[in-house]
């Protein structure tokens, strides 16, 4: 039994159904859902990659460099509850599910953040476009 309203499935479907078809590079924020954990700022995955169906997606090159910037933190036990993980057969879905995913991703939990930490996320160098316009 779903018991999620059917405009929030529509609206999901909807979502990814209008999205660009033409990305190369996907950010996916999340909040932390452990409740066990207390840190600062966007952790990024100590991995390579995330494991879906059929095939690895990787995390893009760029994990590395962000991790330089004193804002970006790694904290192995934040948690999504699969909230990244959940979005990627969708993402390889919309790039028609190529034996070798043409798109790399930089997943982030979010972590506590101030004013001034969420005003450097969203701006230079790090804003981005939107798979999706409205």
């Amino acid at each position: 039994m779903n018991f999620l309203p059917a405009s929030y499935r529509k609206s999901a479907a909807a979502t990814f159904r209008d999205a660009d078809k033409n990305f190369h590079r996907v950010f996916i924020l999340a909040a932390d859902h452990s409740g066990e954990t207390h840190f600062k700022g966007p952790s990024l995955p100590p991995y390579s990659h995330y494991d879906i169906p059929v095939v690895q997606v990787p995390l893009s090159g760029i994990v590395d460099e962000l991790l330089a910037d004193p804002l970006f933190v790694q904290v192995s036990a934040a948690k999504t509850k699969y909230v990244i993980e959940v979005q990627l057969p969708f993402l390889y879905s919309l790039k028609g599910q190529p034996q070798k995913p043409d798109f790399t991703i930089i997943s982030m939990i979010l972590g506590q953040m101030d004013v001034t930490d969420i005003t450097r996320l969203s701006g230079p160098p790090y804003s981005v476009v939107p798979l999706w316009h409205p």
